[in-house]
């Protein structure tokens, strides 16, 4: 009886899950966001409950890595990875 409110960066890849969830006979909604972001971040939470009246569970599973070896891993792809997995869940 729950509503899922899909939220993520890759847009076809929430939109595939909530058609699934849908199609199984759940209800499902799918949202862009990028956790990386407070003001998007904001403006999502205030869209889902301006439209569904709440939240009354939040699972952050965002979550994001690199295959670069150390020696060639740069300062923007270090950020990527801590601003997705430390700063995202925070925001």
């Amino acid at each position: 009886g729950a509503i899922v409110c899909g939220c993520d960066i890759k847009e076809d890849q929430v939109k595939k899950v909530v058609q699934a969830i849908n199609d199984a006979g759940g209800t499902a909604y799918s949202y862009l966001l990028d956790v990386r972001n407070e003001d998007d971040v904001r403006q999502t939470v205030d869209k889902i409950i301006a439209e569904h009246g709440r939240i009354d569970v939040l699972i952050n599973n965002a979550g994001t890595d690199t295959t670069l070896p150390i020696e060639e891993l740069n300062i923007s792809d270090w950020d990527r990875v801590l601003d997705v997995n430390l700063r995202g869940p925070f925001v």
